[in-house]
């Protein structure tokens, strides 16, 4: 099963293409998940610019009001913990909409931090730094091949 978030204004649509179905189902989740900013009432918290210094992690884990996200935590752990306290088990809805914007969220936190040009030296080099190697590189390919070393079998 794959599921894939598309994010609209006011309401969240997941898609999931199931194996054996030739029609996949659209399930809307506008209610599932109240975002933090639909309650806020400063008018300093809803500008643009101060939405803009929120990160994609603070945005994802404050779209949940009743959890209360735990910035000195993991980020996996701190999922975990707001799974926990959804009770979202495997295969929920609730749970795979909110797994989706996670992962979404990690995509564009890295890309926040480390660009999106795979070619960008000062990029491989931040994630070298990032991730403790303590030789200086001068090559984007050898920042990558020293990153991906742990992973590769």
């Amino acid at each position: 099963m794959v599921g894939l978030v598309h994010h609209q204004k006011r309401c969240r649509t997941l898609s999931y293409q199931i194996r054996d179905r030739e029609e996949a189902p659209r399930i809307d989740t506008t209610d599932m998940a109240p975002r933090r900013e639909d309650s806020i009432v400063h008018d300093d918290s809803t500008s643009p610019k101060y939405l803009s210094q929120i990160s994609p992690i603070e945005r994802f884990f404050g779209g949940y009001i009743e959890f209360q996200y735990d910035e000195t935590n993991p980020i996996a752990e701190e999922y975990q913990r707001l799974r926990r306290s959804y009770g979202w088990k495997r295969g929920d809805i609730e749970g795979e909409v909110a797994w989706s914007g996670y992962r979404l969220a990690l995509v564009k936190e890295f890309n926040r931090l480390f660009g999106t040009d795979a070619q960008d030296l000062l990029a491989w080099q931040s994630l070298c730094i990032f991730v403790g190697v303590k030789e200086n590189y001068t090559t984007s390919e050898d920042c990558r091949r020293v990153c991906l070393r742990p992973y590769q079998h």
